[in-house]
């Protein structure tokens, strides 16, 4: 049985192996000294996170692929790690190229349009990968700064697929997955 409520989606870019295993690792060292773990994947948001009639599920899906075929796989690069000041996110900047700068702009165009939400921003939508958001670090980061300077983050990967995860208020689960060509 479906539920009326508004659900909660994500739509992200999760890295493929060897990159995954490595970030999980690390993220799982920092999560030791926060009070709670982050249930989303090191990930790029590509949309702001937004609500869905759970009736209309299907509607997205199929949103989602008939937007596919104007998106194309590409080279993503990890940078140096940052905590965000304004998100308090810990998080990897990716190298900027017009392959991504192309795809954020395709994904945000089509659900600016499409989506029932009136007030989304994509001004924070900048291709970066977050590894632990805001809610997990808290007021810890202190804790973990030092441990974060001997850490070193690098890679290279190919973003090859769509993940949309959903929350029905019981943490993040993957929903659906739409691969690139």
């Amino acid at each position: 049985m479906t539920s009326n409520l508004p659900i909660k989606y994500v739509m992200v870019i999760v890295p493929n192996e060897p990159v995954l295993g490595h970030l999980l690792k690390s993220k799982k060292d920092i999560e030791k000294y926060l009070d709670k773990s982050m249930d989303l994947m090191p990930h790029i948001k590509l949309f702001p996170t937004f609500t869905w009639e759970g009736t209309e599920e299907y509607l997205l899906i199929h949103s989602i692929k008939n937007l596919i075929p104007a998106i194309h796989s590409f080279e993503v690069n990890l940078l140096q790690l940052e905590k965000s000041k304004l998100e308090g996110d810990l998080y990897l900047k990716t190298q900027t190229r017009p392959e991504i700068e192309n795809f954020l702009s395709v994904i945000q165009l089509h659900f600016q349009k499409t989506s029932n939400e009136q007030s989304l921003s994509i001004d924070t939508i900048d291709g970066r990968l977050t590894l632990v958001d805001k809610e997990c670090i808290g007021e810890n980061y202190s804790k973990i700064a030092p441990r974060l300077g001997k850490k070193i983050f690098s890679g290279v990967f190919i973003a090859d697929k769509l993940s949309l995860f959903k929350n029905e208020g019981n943490g993040w689960q993957l929903n659906a997955e739409f691969h690139l060509d």
